[in-house]
């Protein structure tokens, strides 16, 4: 019996890809700007109760060098709906739903449609932030 998805089981693996630019709630970013670990370079406040914090590195900035992350229990909610599979930007290649992990092949089928969706990836996240 799986114990359902889990971002922290293939950390090791993955390096927290999925930690990257995303929008987060303002009142969620406002509370935590002391747990910031990545220098922000440009902030993206041009959504109605939504931050885009951009980074050098295009990661998070609350992403850890463990690849955990620095507000877990405050995280945006769609970092808590990730791994969901409501979207393929919402599925995570390592593990389904509920947990299982997924063979080599699965991972590059879904690494490949994955690429091809990642530049509207961001707009996907913007156009559907009433939903998360």
């Amino acid at each position: 019996m799986s114990d359902g998805f889990n971002c922290f089981k293939c950390h090791h693996k993955c390096k927290a890809g999925c930690c990257a630019v995303t929008p987060i709630e303002i009142d969620i970013y406002q509370r935590n700007l002391d747990k910031r670990l990545r220098l922000v370079v440009e902030e993206d406040t041009t959504m109605d109760k939504w931050i885009v914090p951009i980074t050098d590195d295009l990661k998070c900035t609350f992403l850890k060098d463990d690849f955990t992350c620095n507000i877990y229990h405050d995280r945006p909610h769609v970092c808590k709906k990730f791994g969901d599979e409501t979207h393929l930007m919402m599925t995570c290649v390592f593990q389904d739903k509920n947990g299982r992990e997924r063979s080599r092949q699965e991972r590059r089928n879904l690494e490949r449609k994955t690429n091809k969706k990642q530049v509207y990836s961001l707009q996907y996240l913007i156009d559907n932030l009433d939903k998360f």
